[in-house]
């Protein structure tokens, strides 16, 4: 065996007992590779995040720092949309983002709810957000919605149903225009 599969068998072997480790792993490396637009850098850190099983196209996608990807295998991210600082993806159901979407600072994605009968059953429903979606500032999107295409989110929205060709914002979101 020569010394690149050595290498190569090393790095990406470890951690599949245990994937959040290797998650931990691959964010602790992105903490010192800082988010800037300049080319190289924005490859390598997309790259990384490719590596822990996200479906994003490197070269189209700005993710900033401090975002948070919970089964990063279920998270599928679309061409040119940006990620601004400190979202929070939990994908336990699937997370499909669409292309030319911008995603604001600390937006929670959650597909997994409870039943509210039985309280230890755990319900998961996939999130889309299709084509050209704005979502503002500590947004909140709930399991089971679509949202898009051409909608524009409110900062501090909770989104709780499906809407296109829109501006909504509010608790839960309704829409204003």
């Amino acid at each position: 065996m020569n010394i690149k599969k050595k290498i190569t068998k090393l790095f990406f072997s470890f951690g599949n007992e245990d994937p959040s480790f290797k998650q931990i792993i691959f964010n602790f490396i992105l903490i010192f590779i800082p988010a800037y637009y300049f080319y190289p850098i924005k490859i390598f850190r997309n790259q990384i995040l490719k590596l822990q099983g996200i479906n994003l196209k490197a070269s189209e996608v700005f993710i900033k720092s401090g975002c948070k990807f919970d089964s990063p295998q279920n998270i599928s991210i679309g061409k040119n949309v940006f990620i601004n600082k400190n979202v929070f993806f939990e994908g336990n159901g699937k997370i499909i983002i669409g292309n030319e979407v911008q995603i604001g600072p600390n937006t929670v994605f959650t597909t997994s709810d409870h039943d509210i009968k039985n309280n230890h059953e755990v319900k998961y429903k996939d999130i889309k957000i299709l084509e050209n979606t704005w979502i503002g500032a500590s947004v909140t999107i709930v399991p089971g919605v679509i949202i898009g295409p051409n909608v524009i989110i409110g900062a501090g929205s909770i989104v709780t149903k499906s809407f296109s060709n829109c501006k909504i914002v509010g608790n839960p979101a309704k829409i204003i225009n």
